[in-house]
């Protein structure tokens, strides 16, 4: 069984296509982005924190990045729009994970962000408001 899971694990293809709909006659998109980085197996809670007062490298906010089993990423940005910057740090450094679960910040569901991700083929799942994080972890906590 040990052989077999690392068989499957070894070469099982991502980002493959399904032409089963297929004419023929449209151009594809080129997939080497999402091949180019390693992909982990979990989903990665993101938010931005703001600070009252600027850093001496000029920083107003980071981004925080985290998974279920404690895992924590902090990236510094100088303004709330440069967000998109360190997910292009994450993917290199880290990889890319299977999802992405941001609060409902415009920052972190629109624009470069949001096409930077899709670009990688990493879903972004925003939190429903008024829910707690407990939950959708899996924790059980209210």
């Amino acid at each position: 069984m040990e052989t077999a899971r690392k068989t499957v694990d070894k070469t099982t293809q991502l980002a493959a296509r399904n032409f089963t709909e297929s004419m023929g006659g449209r151009k594809l998109k080129p997939i080497h982005y999402q091949l180019k980085y390693r992909r982990l197996r979990c989903e990665m809670f993101v938010d931005v924190y703001m600070a009252k007062c600027k850093s001496l490298r000029g920083n107003r906010c980071a981004t925080v990045y985290c998974t279920p089993f404690h895992w924590i990423r902090f990236d510094p940005t100088p303004e709330e729009r440069d967000t998109h910057k360190t997910l292009d740090s994450l993917f290199q450094t880290v990889g890319i994970p299977s999802a992405l679960i941001p609060d409902n910040t415009k920052s972190l569901t629109e624009g470069e962000f949001r096409r930077k991700a899709a670009r990688a083929s990493c879903p972004i799942y925003p939190i429903e408001p008024y829910t707690s994080m407990f939950v959708r972890m899996g924790s059980g906590k209210h």
